[in-house]
């Protein structure tokens, strides 16, 4: 699975592979569960994991594919989401040691061991950085144009009325006043 097809989305856990876009969201299955369903853009945010980087010593800053396939070249265990801080900046630094501890917070060392913990388990991270990775029998979703942006625009509450019929052809004398101009 390539990392510009998952996406991650503000207010909902988990990864998702990105099925197709609309101009008001996004239809997403999730990698967990399988699960397919819309997200609208007017309430979430989307962010495919090939886009996302972490900071790194010297104003530098490196893409979380490749630290993700650093984890798992390395083979060490993966501490409890729940472990304490220490723990968890301890593991972070053994895969990546030139990340920015001022700016790399224990809840982004949080977000990377849960979103490593579901690329592993589905087995969508590859053995080392030459091999491509196993698909999942959910991954055949394709995507086009995944690096379109989303517009966001708020829409207002539309409410239908019924109109009479003089009323339906008042309207449309009008339109074609307008068009006639």
């Amino acid at each position: 699975m390539e990392f510009k097809k998952i996406v991650a989305i503000t207010g909902m856990s988990g990864l998702y592979y990105a099925v197709s876009q609309r101009t008001d969201g996004m239809i997403v299955s999730s990698i967990e569960t399988g699960k397919t369903n819309f997200v609208a853009s007017r309430i979430h945010q989307f962010t495919f994991l090939d886009s996302i980087t972490m900071y790194m010593l010297n104003n530098e800053s490196k893409e979380l594919s490749k630290i993700l396939l650093q984890c798992k070249d390395l083979k060490i265990p993966i501490p409890q989401v729940s472990a304490n801080n220490d723990d968890l900046r301890a593991f972070f630094t053994k895969v990546e040691p030139e990340h920015d501890q001022n700016m790399v917070h224990i809840s982004d060392i949080r977000k990377f061991i849960k979103w490593y913990a579901i690329l592993d388990a589905k087995n969508l991270l590859p053995a080392n950085n030459n091999e491509t990775p196993v698909k999942d029998e959910n991954t055949t979703t394709e995507i086009e144009n995944t690096n379109a942006q989303i517009e966001i625009k708020p829409q207002s509450k539309k409410t239908t009325k019924t109109i009479s019929k003089t009323d339906s052809e008042k309207i449309q004398k009008h339109i074609v006043k307008k068009t006639e101009k």
